[in-house]
């Protein structure tokens, strides 16, 4: 028997496939989604299988067919696809939006960063903030990605925002195809290149003793976090971790070091603290090769609720992140200082540092026409530091639609062959558009994404479902949601 490579088969126990490769008596068949080794004499040949959508897919197949699928989980769940390339490809506009967030990405040095992403409850707002990280990380930053919340990052406590951002890092891979991993691989980075950069008589490292003391005496240490638990603690506190601060201290004492770094303080305030050290940490980024370090914080609005205390706390690390971000201003007053005597220099008059973008639900934070801009929000200061999202047209989410089912149908063509055909492909599509125009403003953007993959759900739960009873079946689903019609009525 004589297989090639598109051959449609069945197999008694695994069904029907499609033939992948032959390997003289071994044949590897897709079936449903798997790629499984069988031997040619199970197999009954049925026919061949003539896509009519391209497969765009790269050389490793097999991965990308993971990502995408995971990607369609996703978007089913209403939140966005695990991996980078998927959800830059996947994003609405993707192109549009590449070149903007690039442009922003290269100006920064010069002009500074700081965007605010202003959105309702499922605009897109925290899909646009992971599609900046993925962005940020393809152009050689590091990132710090970080949803705030009243209880674990209580941006009212500068140290657990600190801390948080520091568990977070991420960094990009290097030409020799190295990437650090997390804090404990940028500390050993900052350690590789010690003498290199000449880092220890940095400005910025000096003028920061945490950093600085906390690394003459790491330095004096092997870098085996995961042998030596005291050096993972000391580095664990220059991540934030206050409760280690006798380690730091005790490693200091055994080398002979009079060596003394302050409290990593976490009452009262200390906003300027933090910030400073998240300075420190963009330095360090720009000496080892990156291109900075980028924050990403989303959710900002959980500083409403809190009493005039904690707001106040909050909105002065604000103060301090956004001017950090910003050029340096010379009309501006100098913030509130730490409460604990520490002396800071004036860093944010030295600036831009780190690039700074931050998620927030609107609300009423322009309802009132005479403040400026900066009395609105604090971390803007021109309009273009303010990004209002948008709901795309019916032609971006058409155009969208499209492209998502033929990726399906290109990564599964036996199971989805009722959206192989154009035609009935731009139905479909137009039968989504039609809904989408008819959508009301306040309509969630991320349940009209899901409202598209119902499609392929739907051809593969119900295989025999005719092109009709999809179509009457997607109308009756999206009539239900934009009519708030309840499962019983």
């Amino acid at each position: 028997m004589q297989l090639t490579k598109g051959d449609k088969v069945k197999h008694h126990d695994y069904g029907q496939g499609i033939v992948n490769q032959v390997l003289g008596g071994a044949v590897v068949v897709n079936f449903f989604g798997e790629d499984l080794d069988v031997d040619i004499s199970t197999l009954t040949p049925i026919g061949k299988i003539a896509p009519q959508v391209t497969d765009c897919t790269n050389e490793d197949r097999s991965q990308e067919k993971i990502a995408f699928r995971a990607a369609f989980e996703a978007i089913n769940l209403g939140v966005a696809p695990p991996d980078e390339g998927q959800l830059i490809d996947l994003t609405i506009r993707s192109d549009e939006l590449k070149k903007r967030v690039s442009g922003w990405l290269a100006k920064a040095p010069e002009k500074g960063l700081c965007k605010v992403v202003f959105g309702y409850y499922g605009s897109g707002k925290s899909h646009m903030l992971k599609f900046i990280r993925c962005m940020a990380l393809k152009a050689g930053w590091a990132v710090a990605y970080l949803e705030f919340d009243p209880k674990a990052a209580d941006p009212a406590k500068p140290h657990l925002v600190y801390q948080n951002l520091m568990a977070a890092l991420e960094f990009p891979k290097r030409e020799d195809g190295r990437q650090a991993v997390g804090f404990m691989g940028f500390v050993k980075e900052v350690r590789d290149h010690w003498a290199q950069k000449d880092i220890r008589n940095n400005a910025i490292f000096k003028s920061n003793p945490w950093f600085s003391g906390a690394f003459e005496i790491l330095m004096k240490y092997p870098h085996m976090p995961d042998v030596m638990e005291e050096y993972r603690d000391a580095c664990s506190w220059l991540a934030g971790s206050h409760n280690s601060f006798q380690t730091v201290n005790a490693l200091a004492r055994e080398k002979g070091l009079k060596v003394k770094v302050p409290r990593m303080p976490v009452t009262k305030e200390t906003a300027d603290i933090y910030v400073h050290h998240l300075v420190v940490v963009n330095t360090l980024c720009k000496l080892l090769g990156y291109k900075g370090l980028a924050i990403i914080l989303d959710e900002a609005e959980h500083v409403r609720g809190f009493n005039v205390r904690r707001r106040e706390r909050a909105n002065n690390l604000f103060e301090f992140l956004a001017r950090s971000a910003h050029l340096p201003d010379s009309n501006d007053d100098d913030p509130m200082m730490n409460d604990h005597g520490v002396l800071i220099p004036h860093y944010w008059n030295l600036g831009p540092h780190f690039a700074l973008f931050v998620g927030l639900t609107e609300a009423n934070t322009f309802l009132n026409q005479t403040l400026s801009l900066r009395d609105a929000c604090l971390f803007l200061r021109t309009e273009e530091d303010r990004i209002m999202l948008a709901k795309p047209s019916k032609e971006d989410y058409a155009q969208w639609s499209d492209l998502f089912l033929k990726k399906f149908y290109g990564f599964y063509p036996f199971e989805t062959k009722l959206i192989s055909n154009d035609g009935l492909r731009a139905k479909i599509v137009d039968c989504l558009a039609q809904n989408y125009q008819a959508s009301q403003d306040g309509v969630a953007l991320r349940n009209m994404i899901k409202l598209v993959s119902l499609v392929p759900c739907m051809i593969l739960s119900h295989p025999e479902m005719t092109f009709e009873e999809l179509i009457s079946h997607l109308k009756s689903t999206a009539e239900g949601y934009l009519g708030d019609t309840l499962p019983w009525e």
